[in-house]
């Protein structure tokens, strides 16, 4: 949505692109990053491996504090900003370098903060349908399956960090094989949560 409203009312703009990600906006504009050293890269997997579960526990905790709501506009927020960077660097021919350049470590990332969001949701959807029970036994029964989620989304926000710090915005490796590691683990992931604990679930229905 963001990226067709900067292209059918260029005025939105003022608010699609953050006043403090312009310069932000403006690199990926450009395409020019510079090569890390292993230091570097080091101390930016810390700062990724810190901040990415910790906005995934915010995007749960926010979720079942405010019913979904609050991580429904923090999801769109982020999901505003890429469109609009999208329809930023389309000018420059820069699309397929942003796609690749973020694909690598953004397929479990925001695979990680929506499986976290998930956790909250399902938080919140107890308090607004508790059924027949009290809304705190309907939390408790929903409780379960949130820790799980939760707990899977950090671990995927944690994945995301070394492929971030090493791999994503490393010039030295081809953007052709970014993308191919972006789709395979989006089929790796999908096969994932396609078949994993079937075989048991069937088991124990039987």
């Amino acid at each position: 949505m963001s990226f067709f409203a900067s292209d059918y009312f260029p005025d939105t703009r003022r608010v699609l692109v953050p006043p403090g990600l312009q310069e932000t906006f403006e690199q990926w504009e450009k395409g020019d990053f510079k090569e890390r050293t292993a230091g570097q890269s080091t101390v930016m997997t810390s700062m990724y491996a810190t901040h990415n579960p910790t906005v995934a526990i915010v995007s749960a905790a926010t979720a079942a504090a405010t019913f979904g709501v609050g991580t429904f506009m923090l999801v769109g927020q982020n999901g505003m900003i890429l469109g609009t960077l999208i329809h930023e660097v389309r000018p420059y021919g820069r699309v397929g370098f942003l796609l690749s350049q973020i694909g690598p470590h953004g397929v479990p990332e925001i695979s990680g903060l929506l499986v976290a969001g998930a956790s909250g949701f399902v938080m919140g959807w107890a308090l607004i349908h508790p059924g027949r029970r009290r809304r705190g036994d309907a939390l408790k029964v929903a409780g379960k399956d949130a820790v799980v989620l939760l707990a899977t989304g950090v671990c995927l926000t944690f994945i995301a960090a070394p492929i971030e710090g090493f791999f994503s915005f490393n010039p030295n490796v081809p953007s052709a094989l970014k993308i191919g590691v972006a789709i395979t683990e989006i089929l790796a992931w999908a096969a994932f949560w396609v078949f994993y604990g079937r075989d048991s679930v069937a088991s124990a229905a039987a």
